[in-house]
């Protein structure tokens, strides 16, 4: 018995707008387990495309009609509009980057970009996993303005937060300098290494 061509074409759509969903949601986490979720999520959807196949193969040997490769037509369409997704997702890291700065202690991690486009990408996390913040900035002189309401962003980058050489370091490698201001009252600064600056074409060494 063939399964009725309304659950198949039920079941390819749901299945494909919920993994477009979750694409769209994970694009901006890197984890084993976010990575290994979207393999066999993806690994599902190969195997119900190839039954529907089937099914449909069946069914046009019966009827002799077209109509009947719709449900694997769709599900063909909606694999289409995850590789479209793909493409916009990847856009939005188009911009060229003129600033770069990073802390590493080996296993957390923490970096800044700062796009052409007046956008930002911060990655944050450690060995369990990473994930990419975005959002806009404004840059006055030295001194850098994040413009977000992501909870995370306002904790990491919390404060006053400026572009100058390290008053400790005798060399002539810059920071950036982030001075905040604990509601206990206690002032604290971090200091992320800058590897990249472009804003005057040169190159911070």
């Amino acid at each position: 018995m063939i399964t009725p061509k309304p659950l198949r074409y039920f079941t390819v759509s749901i299945y494909g707008i919920i993994g477009l969903a979750i694409k769209f949601i994970l694009a901006d986490k890197i984890a084993i387990t976010a990575d290994l979720f979207m393999s066999i999520f993806l690994s599902v959807g190969g195997v119900i495309l190839v039954a529907n196949l089937i099914f449909d193969l069946v069914e046009n040997g019966r009827t002799k009609k077209l109509n009947s490769f719709y449900p694997t037509l769709l599900g063909i369409m909606l694999a289409g509009l995850m590789y479209v997704e793909d493409y916009f997702l990847a856009l939005r890291d188009k911009s060229p980057v003129l600033f770069h700065a990073v802390a590493d202690d080996g296993y957390n991690a923490l970096s800044i970009e700062l796009r052409e486009d007046s956008t930002y990408k911060i990655l944050d996390g450690s060995g369990f996993g990473y994930e990419y913040y975005r959002g806009s900035y404004s840059l006055h002189d030295s001194e850098l303005v994040l413009n977000t309401k992501n909870t995370r962003v306002s904790e990491l980058f919390q404060g006053r937060i400026v572009i100058r050489p390290n008053s400790c370091d005798s060399s002539i490698q810059k920071y950036l300098h982030i001075h905040s201001k604990r509601e206990s009252g206690v002032e604290e600064d971090f200091i992320l290494r800058i590897t990249e600056d472009k804003r005057s074409n040169t190159p911070t060494h």
